[in-house]
């Protein structure tokens, strides 16, 4: 049997895929003994395995790369990896960090609009970053999942 991606999960479904959270090898493998067909490193889960808190800011991306790259190899399923906001950095580190997970395996990134106090990023921060990530994961098969946290009516626009 060979690894689907998220990309083929999604062409391939005329339903909704439960993705589960995982922060290690071993969820991972409960995951998929379980059935589920993909799963999700989580930024809040990966700060509980390796630090022993739920808060983003005690994890950092070289933790994040670290991991999705043991659970992306050890894994018959796709893994998604939850970036948060990009850990607050550039889009020019946005696209080396996405170029880097796709490179290990990972098969989507999560990326959202919330500061690290709760508020929304400046729009064309947001922006810029989901630019960037789009552009690093041109040629891969890993797919960018852009997420919002305020009202996507008023979001979207021919900018992104």
């Amino acid at each position: 049997m060979y690894k689907k991606s998220f990309r083929q999960l999604i062409e391939e479904s005329s339903r909704c895929i439960m993705v589960p959270c995982v922060y290690d090898c071993a969820s991972a493998r409960a995951v998929e003994i379980v059935g589920f067909e993909a799963m999700m490193l989580s930024g809040g889960e990966l700060s509980m395995a390796m630090n022993g808190i739920i808060e983003h800011d005690t994890s950092d991306y070289t933790e994040c790369e670290w991991m999705a790259g043991r659970i992306a190899q050890s894994s018959i399923i796709p893994l998604a990896a939850d970036i948060g906001n990009g850990w607050a950095r550039s889009p020019i580190a946005i696209y080396r960090e996405c170029r880097r997970l796709a490179s290990l395996g990972v098969s989507a990134i999560q990326m959202e609009d919330s500061g690290d106090d709760g508020s929304l990023l400046p729009r064309e921060e947001f922006y810029a970053k989901v630019r960037a990530a789009v552009d690093a994961l041109k040629g891969t098969d890993c797919i960018l999942i852009a997420r919002t946290n305020g009202d996507c009516g008023a979001m979207m626009d021919e900018r992104c």
